[in-house]
């Protein structure tokens, strides 16, 4: 639906993650989303196929959604006869790639995941609706307020004046915002508001003086003389503040103040919407049908497993009908093989023939591993695939490929070394100790045999060199 400024809108409950955190579910693809995004390249196909490789890597099964035949006129229409072709091209493909897709009354338009770098948005409809009370009947109203790709919006109606009407509404426990919109040009409570405020100005009744220090009717000089009848006051008038408990000015204006209070954003934007001759139209209630209506009997038999592929069918229909060359395709081998070791494809084995080296792929360590070309792969001619996967796939699926725990074997070596090189400091240090004794011995006896020789000192000396 693209709602115009919904991603700012939504900017508080934003969460950043990346693939990997979806690797092993399942993940609906707004299928014209892509299309649109990819339709602005110069190879709208490639791009398309390198986003299906990109998440297949990622061990994420993809669920293709589509317009169904009841898709509203004005979309068909700003589309064209080129896109409604296209895609039932690329419907009959992944049909034959055996992923799930999804005929649906419209588009599946929920604030999701946007696959658009390694970095991912995420925002959760669980706290898009408690942080900020935005459920589908409430993207539905911002579509048909602040606009969409195929709503123009109410004129002077922006995101900020959408989160205060939200907030109003909760305020005044409105259960349904559709309801209240398409009840606006007969709204009791909203419409009494109108007419007491048209008929102030038809009376030309101008509002009277007020007192500065406590809101009620009259001037301060009058009331620090005379006092004030609605502060009950003698002489003088109390001071008017949040918590004096005093009792409201009770004049037309002020009455009418307090009672436009709870609604004042609603009426801005009623008024704005009203503008338009008939609201909500035709338009509108196209776009509220076909995001409130379910086709339970169709929901049901959607069957979400990927189901056996004819590849050879896929690749010629990639090469001859899309036009993505050889050279493109090539990637989609390797993806295969890790559908399969993420065990999205059941129907296929795989072969690994090498393990060539530890390495890290977004941060996660991994293995650069050799496996055997399909049979069915006419394009690559190296006979293998080198593929990073990640460790722990690898160690749980292929177990004898992995090292033989080489850190506990760097830790045992580890180990040894310093138990040599301690044995080592332990009898050097016993050998000096030795030394230093006889060191001490010879001057010792120096002192007691002050008539020896120099000769003799001299051997002396030198068979403690010698030791």
């Amino acid at each position: 639906m693209g709602i115009r400024d919904l991603w700012n809108i939504l900017e508080q409950v934003k969460q950043e993650t990346s693939l990997a955190d979806f690797r092993g579910k399942k993940l609906a693809v707004d299928f014209s989303s892509w299309f649109v995004k990819c339709e602005a390249t110069p190879y709208t196909n490639r791009s398309i196929f390198y986003r299906i490789v990109d998440l297949m890597s990622n061990g994420i099964t993809p669920v293709f959604v589509f317009d169904g035949p009841k898709s509203p006129e004005f979309k068909a229409r700003k589309r064209g006869e080129s896109y409604f072709r296209a895609t039932s091209q690329w419907k009959e493909l992944l049909n034959e790639m055996g992923f799930p897709t999804l005929y649906a009354d419209g588009e599946a338009e929920k604030a999701c995941a946007q696959l658009n770098s390694s970095k991912i948005h995420l925002y959760e409809l669980s706290a898009i609706e408690e942080k900020i009370g935005i459920g589908q009947k409430e993207m539905i109203a911002a579509a048909i307020l602040i606009g969409c790709d195929y709503h123009k919006g109410v004129e002077s109606v922006g995101r900020e004046e959408f989160k205060d009407l939200l907030k109003e509404l909760r305020n005044n426990e409105v259960p349904d915002i559709i309801d209240r919109m398409r009840g606006w040009r007969n709204n009791p409570e909203i419409l009494s508001i109108i007419e007491e405020e048209k008929k102030l100005n038809t009376d030309n009744k101008k509002k009277s003086a007020h007192c500065s220090r406590c809101g009620h009717l009259g001037t301060l000089p009058r009331h620090s003389k005379n006092g004030c009848s609605h502060c009950n006051t003698p002489k003088e008038c109390n001071e008017k503040t949040e918590d004096s408990g005093m009792a409201p000015c009770s004049c037309e204006f002020h009455a009418l103040e307090r009672k436009k209070k709870p609604f004042l954003t609603e009426l801005k934007v009623r008024k704005a919407a009203l503008c338009q001759p008939c609201f909500p139209d035709e338009k509108d209630e196209e776009i509220i049908f076909e995001f409130m209506s379910k086709d339970e009997s169709a929901s049901n038999c959607i069957d979400l497993m990927l189901k056996t592929a004819n590849y050879q069918n896929v690749i010629e229909k990639l090469t001859e009908q899309f036009g993505v060359i050889a050279d493109d395709t090539k990637n989609f081998f390797p993806a295969l093989v890790k559908m399969v070791l993420y065990g999205q494809v059941r129907d296929l084995a795989i072969t690994p023939v090498e393990l060539l080296r530890k390495c890290k792929k977004d941060g996660e360590p991994c293995y650069l591993i050799k496996f055997k070309q399909f049979e069915f792969d006419a394009i690559n001619t190296e006979n293998v695939y080198k593929i990073k996967v990640l460790q722990s796939v690898i160690d749980s699926k292929f177990p004898e490929l992995t090292p033989k725990d080489e850190s506990k074997a760097k830790k045992d070596q580890g180990q040894t070394q310093a138990q040599a090189a301690t044995s080592k400091e332990r009898k050097r240090g016993k050998n000096d100790d030795s030394r230093q004794s006889k060191i001490n011995n010879f001057f010792s006896s120096k002192k007691n045999k002050p008539n020896r020789k120099a000769s003799d000192n001299t051997e002396d000396l030198q068979s403690l060199k010698t030791e």
